[in-house]
């Protein structure tokens, strides 16, 4: 990362980022690809593709996956303060969740029962994990980021037929998370 985060939006798409990355459950899904947990865990979006007018290729696709998009999601920050209370901040951001499934068991361009199944329970273990490290510390000391809430809105989705021959055949799943603090006297 270029810009080092310092302002409370910042601060919280990077707490999140950190906050995924130590997930037992999605360090298991991005070992097996190389690199560090955390590169897989992009802020605001992707990486540009290779050759920007063209985009991605499929295998730029099946490179990038699994992959993590953490971003400012819905009405993004609210601060307030009144006389008489502690200022209180409170947000929104998203998390976007993708992985690649062999073609294998794949029904008009879905992934089978048995790639459904093992997605939602790397998606549920990914979530339990999130809410115990909720606000706590990394080994390092980063500090997590505190949340009350993840909602999976939309469900899971995964590529269409025609789009899996570019793409690759995924999985994903989008949530939003809820973070911040009430007022208090």
């Amino acid at each position: 990362m270029t810009v080092t985060p310092t302002g409370p939006l910042s601060l919280a798409k990077e707490a999140m980022r950190q906050t995924l990355a130590d997930c037992p459950t999605w360090q298991a899904l991005c070992e097996p690809y190389g690199g560090t947990v955390i590169e897989r865990v992009y802020l605001d979006g992707l990486p540009p593709p290779k050759d920007i007018d063209a985009g991605y290729t499929k295998s730029e696709w099946l490179d990038l996956r699994p992959f993590a998009v953490v971003w400012t999601r819905g009405f993004g920050l609210t601060q307030e303060a009144e006389p008489g209370w502690s200022p209180s901040e409170y947000g929104s951001l998203g998390l976007r969740l993708w992985r690649s499934v062999d073609d294998y068991g794949v029904v008009d361009s879905e992934p089978s029962g048995d790639a459904d199944t093992e997605w939602s329970n790397i998606v549920g273990g990914i979530l339990s994990e999130l809410s115990e490290r909720s606000g706590g510390h990394s080994d390092g000391g980063d500090a997590f980021l505190a949340f009350h809430s993840i909602d999976c809105p939309d469900g899971f989705y995964c590529s269409a037929r025609e789009e899996s021959a570019l793409t690759g055949v995924f999985q994903g799943v989008d949530l939003a998370i809820s973070f911040g603090s009430g007022r208090s006297r």
